[in-house]
């Protein structure tokens, strides 16, 4: 009864003040409120993520980033293909492909891939005047965020149609009076190959000699050999001579093509150096 009136004094006390008391129930009911507000911003917050997913990121793979001609020979112009495929879950942009070398020439139909989509990067390969392995790379540019760099390479062995040993000749210093004799071997694929003429601008100087030296076997290859003998005349003066010589054959891969010559005959006296280079004087 005494606890009855005391807590019947203090809701009065309280009405006086101009405070309100929560009853046990009203209070219970305030905390759903917040429980609500909290909850909405949680699935606010989850909801982010989710939006950013819905963005996307674009990631070309490629089903290989180095493809190979095999054996050729110079005069073929191989096409090449790089496969990929866009296994992100947005869009992907090639920017740009730059080949390290002139002799690979690219194509791409499109620049941009929806996730899932497949895409092909043709690539023409080049060997004239290459030879034995080569490989060359491409650079692939894209706007991907995990590789934007990509490298691909073309592999190739190359065997020239003709075969020139050596492909320029330098004489050691001579003598003179003396003469010297240097062999150059023009070598065809096909049994009825000829070198048909062989000149040079300075007759006096290099004499010309051809040789028809038949079949001969390089390993797997079969060729058919001639001789061009470049011999320098004992009459020559003490100087230093370049010529070019222009050979002519029946193959029409390369019917006309010149080697280059050069010699230097001694004389009775010598400078040593011959050339000499001064840095910059100041009078």
């Amino acid at each position: 009864m005494n606890s009855t009136r005391r807590f019947a004094t203090i809701l009065s006390t309280l009405g006086v003040l101009g405070i309100s008391a929560l009853t046990p129930g009203a209070l219970a009911q305030s905390v759903p409120a917040h429980s609500h507000n909290h909850a909405h911003d949680a699935s606010h917050t989850e909801a982010q993520p989710e939006s950013d997913a819905k963005k996307g990121k674009g990631n070309l793979v490629f089903a290989s980033t180095t493809e190979e001609t095999g054996m050729i020979y110079d005069n073929e112009t191989p096409k090449l293909q790089f496969r990929f495929k866009n296994m992100g879950s947005g869009p992907a942009t090639i920017e740009s492909i730059k080949p390290a070398c002139g002799c690979t020439a690219v194509e791409l139909e499109k620049k941009t891939y929806a996730p899932g989509e497949s895409g092909v990067i043709e690539v023409v390969f080049d060997p004239k005047g290459k030879q034995g392995a080569i490989a060359r790379n491409i650079q692939v540019y894209t706007d991907q965020e995990n590789k934007p760099n990509l490298l691909l390479v073309v592999r190739s062995f190359v065997k020239p149609l003709l075969v020139i040993e050596p492909y320029q000749v330098a004489f050691s210093p001579i003598e003179k009076g003396s003469s010297s004799t240097r062999d150059i071997h023009i070598k065809g694929r096909f049994e009825d190959f000829e070198v048909t003429r062989v000149t040079t601008n300075d007759p006096g100087v290099f004499g010309i000699e051809l040789i028809n030296n038949g079949k001969v076997v390089e390993g797997e290859d079969t060729l058919y050999d001639w001789i061009i003998r470049v011999t320098i005349s004992e009459n020559a003066k003490p100087e230093s001579y370049r010529t070019e010589l222009s050979v002519r054959t029946n193959d029409e891969s390369k019917p006309i093509f010149t080697v280059p010559v050069v010699a230097r005959v001694l004389g009775d006296l010598q400078m040593t150096p011959i050339s000499m280079t001064l840095g910059r004087l100041v009078v």
